[in-house]
């Protein structure tokens, strides 16, 4: 299941190219300055598929990557993922260059080019933790490094 995340992060679509339109146009008149400058900088990720939801019988370290955001204060994030040999998300390192906004309870990973949005709910949040879900069986921690 995993697979359709990276596959939508890094290559297909989450949501139709207009509603991925409408949502970078929205992220760039509407997304308070405020909330761009918090958020800027990096973060530690770490993608984490619930054991009870995947599909097969697989070792647990599997179900987990780590990886980096860097969110600029222009609206631009550089996502990297740090893959592996036998990882559910990916067996390489991913790098993707996209757009993203804050809105309301979510984060929008946009990507303009292929026209897809790929939408994170905020479970909860600090200075410097937030917590995201995709798909409700994968979980994206994003941690301000040390």
């Amino acid at each position: 299941m995993f697979m359709g995340l990276l596959a939508g992060l890094f290559y297909g679509a989450s949501q139709p190219m207009a509603l991925a339109q409408q949502a970078l146009q929205a992220s760039n008149q509407a997304a308070p300055a405020a909330n761009q400058q918090r958020f800027s900088g990096m973060w530690l990720a770490t993608w984490q598929h619930d054991p009870a939801t995947f599909p097969y019988d697989t070792d647990p370290a599997t179900l987990r990557m780590e990886g980096h955001l860097a969110f600029m204060p222009n609206g631009a994030v550089t996502v990297t993922a740090l893959g592996f040999e036998g990882c559910v998300f990916s067996t390489d390192t991913v790098v993707n260059a996209l757009n993203y906004a804050w809105q309301d309870n979510k984060l929008l990973l946009i990507n303009a080019k292929e026209a897809f949005t790929m939408d994170y709910e905020i479970m909860a949040q600090s200075a410097n933790s937030i917590t995201l879900s995709f798909m409700q069986d994968i979980t994206l921690t994003l941690r301000r490094p040390d």
